[in-house]
């Protein structure tokens, strides 16, 4: 399959060879197919080193995006960490279970018996 799809692009490469360098009375290439031709003959008659080496460059390159977007991220996550350290009105309290917490009752009522009279009645 590589084998064929290399010989489909050296024919582009052929053929835009002959149409640029030849005087034929056939349709000139625009620069959209030269620029192609162009591309193509060059991926062709590249070299495996200079593939690896622009290998290893992407992926260097995409090693610092990598580095810096966690740089980032981290630094940003410390933001919003120290932001609740520091704030007074963040009180750990507030998020503790509800058996550590003190419970209020407020009863509207005259008094605890007719309290109690009203719940058993209702029972």
């Amino acid at each position: 399959m590589r084998k064929r799809e290399l010989e489909m692009r050296s024919e582009v490469v052929r053929k835009t060879f002959h149409q640029t360098n030849c005087h034929s009375k056939s349709k000139r290439l625009g620069p959209e197919e030269l620029a192609l031709g162009e591309a193509l003959d060059r991926e062709l008659t590249q070299s495996q080193y200079d593939i690896h080496r622009q290998r290893q460059r992407m992926y260097k390159e995409m090693k610092e995006k990598r580095d810096k977007l966690l740089k980032d991220t981290e630094h940003r996550l410390h933001k919003f960490r120290s932001k609740f350290r520091e704030d007074s009105v963040f009180d750990r309290q507030k998020l503790a279970a509800p058996e550590n917490k003190s419970i209020t009752i407020n009863i509207k009522t005259k008094s605890i018996d007719e309290f109690i009279q009203k719940n058993t009645s209702a029972a």
